[in-house]
């Protein structure tokens, strides 16, 4: 199925409508007329209003919703860990008994994967069940609240908003994923992660490198990831507005798709 690619050169403009009344994809984004309709099904209907807490302050702010992490993956990643881990523990004896001293490195190799999938299933069996995972606007920051870690950007400090296409795997023969992704950069990503209440949403912006303080894919979100661009961008190009951010005035932008100049 052919793309079609936005023809916008720059994001800001694209606080528009088509003609047939659908949002104008950003720029850097990949377009198939499959996920189009998969993003137009998601809709906004979850963007509602919540209280934000967060570094010991509650306020009010818009909830753009994420897809929680299954639980059922947390438990495939704990088998996983465990069959490396059993797998180390095997070789470990093995090396031990005939004096094959080469085969702790096999040890520490499986062991240590078999570790980092266990802490992976464990922090997605402890996300927290008290609220929807999402992107949380509030009229001095947003907070990207993934269900388990938790970050919050003042709006001051960001300074883009990046998209663009990751494609996955290396197999030539097999058509390969992709997701489209968006990113907030910031100006000093250690000053953002400093108040930081969690020390997991710190080890990933450390991951991202650069300005880049959160990344988001469009299959986490459980709206219309174009909607929740527009939102964002269009918040952070109108500071005056933000002061709406909580209140069923920004609901109803949303909805009404007021979210262009």
């Amino acid at each position: 199925m052919d793309d079609q690619e936005s023809n916008a050169a720059d994001p800001r403009t694209n606080l528009r409508r088509e003609s047939g009344g659908a949002w104008v994809w950003p720029t850097g984004w990949r377009r198939t007329d499959r996920r189009a309709r998969a993003y137009a099904a998601a809709g906004h209907a979850g963007v509602r209003v919540v209280d934000v807490d967060i570094d010991a302050y509650r306020e009010p702010g818009l909830l753009l919703p994420m897809h929680p992490t299954p639980r059922w993956r947390g438990i495939g990643f704990l088998a996983l860990g465990a069959v490396f881990i059993a797998l180390a523990v095997v070789i470990g004896i093995v090396a031990v008994v005939d004096g094959l001293w080469a085969g702790i490195v096999g040890l520490l190799v499986l062991g240590g994967v078999g570790a980092v999938f266990v802490l992976g299933g464990l922090a997605t069996l402890k996300q927290r069940r008290d609220a929807v995972p999402g992107l949380r606007l509030t009229p001095s920051r947003v907070v990207f609240d993934a269900g388990l870690d938790r970050l919050g950007v003042p709006w001051d400090e960001i300074t883009e908003l990046r998209t663009y296409t990751i494609r996955y795997g290396i197999n030539p023969l097999m058509p390969r994923p992709w997701q489209n992704w968006f990113s907030v950069d910031v100006r000093d990503v250690a000053a953002v992660l400093r108040p930081s209440e969690s020390a997991g949403a710190a080890r990933t912006a450390r991951r991202l490198r650069g300005s880049t303080a959160f990344a988001v894919p469009d299959r986490r979100l459980a709206l219309d990831p174009v909607v929740a661009y527009q939102v964002l961008r269009y918040y952070l190009d109108h500071p005056a507005d933000r002061t709406e951010l909580g209140t069923p005035t920004s609901v109803a932008r949303v909805a009404e798709g007021r979210l262009f100049d």
